[in-house]
């Protein structure tokens, strides 16, 4: 009777002692979790507060975060880590430059002259601004040897820009699309759009806006002209001309001057003919944009204008922007004047990852124009 009152005692030591062990196992796979959770919520928070910062470069902020430093530094504090709002020390917060070598990699260098990044590191403990985060079962770890190091670098990137600009016969027609200006002093024939009271004319003289906002921006842009209309052959100073659906005019040029002294002169070199092929206008974008010239580690934009719709209807404008958007390029698109399809230009830049804009008249496509200039293409380097 003895000997088996001894063996289920010695049941109960052995249960006890894996109780005790399994409690130590699972104390230790929670204490682990908090430790990879506060890694991952560290680095988004150096990733939101690098964007941030990243975003104000060449901006103009009136709020109390107004430069790239401060917004970096104040962003932080509307995330948190395990439970509690996460700081960043102000010099753990270093402006910069993302410098590209001959092979395509991005190097973030610091300097204050005419930085265009912004490197933050996210500590905890160990002269961080936020102290190490206290774990469910610290006895169970050796939590002196726990320290949490997280960087994130933004950067306001190289933007390559193409502009695809609706050429087609319409835009020689006044803005309310009731005749077409015009005027023997300054034209050849109708063929050839009035400078200043044709749809043509308007959208020229509203582009100040669109350079000028990307000029003072702090990142390199080049820009390229795209024009379209369809395949057609004219009777043109006496001569049998045939003219395709879309043609690059201009090449990516970091010269901006270049593209407007282009589209200044075309209403006197190119008439304005023919139909309204879109996607003919949005391939010949993407291929100047991923073309021999282009840069890999640009941030590559389409901006469409169009004072019409896709003709021959058909869903190939449409086709054509998802073969854009595959390649990584955002599209931008303006619905120009009442004979624009709106709803076709909004759907080409929801897939393109861009905005729409409706311009009824100038001043709405100045408008349009100086907000496309702003929306910055900043990324995540480092």
């Amino acid at each position: 009777m003895g000997i088996h009152s001894d063996r289920r005692g010695g049941m109960t030591v052995v249960l006890s002692f894996m109780l005790v062990a399994m409690l130590a196992l699972g104390g230790l796979a929670i204490g682990m979790a908090q430790i990879q959770l506060a890694r991952v919520e560290a680095q988004i928070v150096a990733d939101c507060s690098s964007l941030s910062g990243a975003y104000l470069f060449g901006e103009t902020h009136t709020g109390a975060l107004n430069t790239p430093t401060l917004m970096a530094q104040g962003m932080p504090s509307r995330n948190t880590i395990l439970g509690r709002p996460a700081n960043i020390n102000f010099n753990d917060i270093v402006l910069g430059r993302v410098v590209v070598g001959a092979t395509g990699a991005q190097t973030f260098v610091p300097s204050n002259n005419s930085p265009n990044a912004v490197k933050v590191t996210m500590r905890l403990g160990n002269g961080g601004a936020m102290e190490k985060p206290k774990l469910l079962f610290p006895f169970l770890m050796d939590i002196d040897s726990f320290s949490l190091e997280r960087s994130s670098v933004s950067s306001k990137m190289a933007h390559d820009v193409v502009l695809v600009m609706d050429r087609s016969g319409s835009m020689n027609l006044n803005l309310a699309g009731t005749g077409v200006p015009f005027d023997p002093r300054l034209q050849r024939t109708r063929e050839h759009p009035h400078p200043s009271q044709s749809r043509w004319g308007i959208m020229l003289n509203s582009l100040d806006p669109l350079f000028s906002g990307f000029a003072g921006s702090k990142i390199e842009e080049r820009f390229a002209l795209v024009t379209f209309g369809s395949d057609i052959e004219i009777n043109f100073t006496g001569r049998r001309i045939g003219y395709r659906a879309a043609q690059r005019d201009i090449d990516l040029s970091p010269d901006s001057r270049r593209l407007q002294q282009q589209l200044a002169r075309m209403w006197d070199d190119i008439p304005m003919v023919g139909a309204t092929r879109i996607d003919a206008g949005i391939d010949m974008g993407a291929s100047t944009l991923m073309g021999e010239s282009s840069k890999d580690f640009a941030f590559k934009t389409i901006i469409v204008l169009t004072d019409g719709e896709q003709f021959p209807s058909s869903r190939l404008h449409i086709e054509a922007a998802r073969r854009a958007a595959e390649q990584g390029i955002t599209i931008h698109t303006v619905a120009f004047s009442g004979g624009a399809n709106f709803s076709d230009m909004q759907e080409v830049a929801q897939i393109g990852g861009g905005k729409a804009f409706l311009a009824p008249d100038s001043r709405s496509l100045e408008a349009a124009f100086k907000a496309i200039s702003t929306i910055a293409p900043v990324a995540i380097i480092e």
